[in-house]
């Protein structure tokens, strides 16, 4: 990152710290990611077995984003990054992200490989 601080100073470029969680059935309320010292909560809004929330952090901004999906895989990373590109149309996006199966590409493995195609695709 040092190698773009410029870049990501002026806005030219964006740093998003993403992941997703699951809330699974019986929670009243689940919580996600964060500083150590505070709780980030968020409703459940349905009573499904599982529900998927998507997230991303702006490394500059702190601007933090959550939307829901039906699932945590290709098919949902693929929907969460267009998104973000919606919300940074002119800027360049670097992801800081864990290693899930559906975030890598795995040769012959079905619905794997849904994310790394879409940025073939963009890149």
């Amino acid at each position: 990152m040092a190698n773009h601080k410029t870049e990501i100073e002026t806005g030219a470029m964006a740093v998003l710290f993403i992941d997703e969680c699951h809330l699974l059935n019986g929670d009243i309320c689940g919580y996600v990611w964060g500083q150590t010292k505070i709780r980030i909560e968020v409703p459940i809004k349905n009573e499904k077995n599982r529900q998927t929330y998507f997230g991303s952090l702006n490394y500059q901004t702190h601007e933090f984003t959550i939307e829901a999906y039906p699932a945590g895989n290709g098919e949902s990373t693929v929907k969460f990054v267009k998104n973000l590109q919606g919300k940074y149309p002119n800027q360049k996006i670097v992801f800081i992200w864990d290693g899930a199966s559906y975030h890598r590409f795995i040769v012959g493995a079905p619905n794997i490989g849904e994310f790394r195609e879409y940025l073939t695709k963009v890149n």
